[in-house]
């Protein structure tokens, strides 16, 4: 069996496993492992090839968040890396006014059928025990 060292470098760099590499070759992976432990070439590659892929990534991500393309910086890409690097979270926040409060209150005494001005008995269970 043989291995092209430049074949193995794209597959890894490209982020395949070592299953999808071996299948690539025809083989196995335990297969593709033994032919890597006999060559200093590929034992290289297999340790360097992935985190080269990765980097590339990162610096094409990087490139379109802070340069971009015809339209300038990817504001998504931004976010993205805002999220993935700096620990940034994307918040949504929603406001609901006393009115709206008020008025859902009145709906479930209204539906439980508490007359008006009573407190509402934090125990659900209680209620239900009067119903009976």
């Amino acid at each position: 069996m043989s291995i092209d060292a430049k074949q193995l470098e794209a597959l890894l760099w490209a982020q395949c496993s070592n299953e999808e590499a071996a299948a690539f070759f025809a083989m196995t992976e335990s297969e593709l492992l033994s032919e890597v432990e006999n060559s200093v070439e590929l034992q290289r590659i297999m340790s360097i090839a992935r985190l080269a892929g990765k980097a590339a990534m990162k610096k094409a991500q990087f490139d379109s968040g802070t340069v971009g393309g015809k339209n300038g910086p990817d504001a998504k890409m931004l976010m993205h890396l805002g999220e993935q690097h700096l620990g940034q979270v994307k918040r949504t926040e929603t406001y609901i006014s006393i009115e709206q409060i008020d008025a859902t209150i009145a709906a479930l005494e209204q539906q439980l059928q508490i007359p008006n001005g009573e407190a509402i008995d934090a125990e659900f269970t209680d209620i239900e025990e009067e119903k009976s």
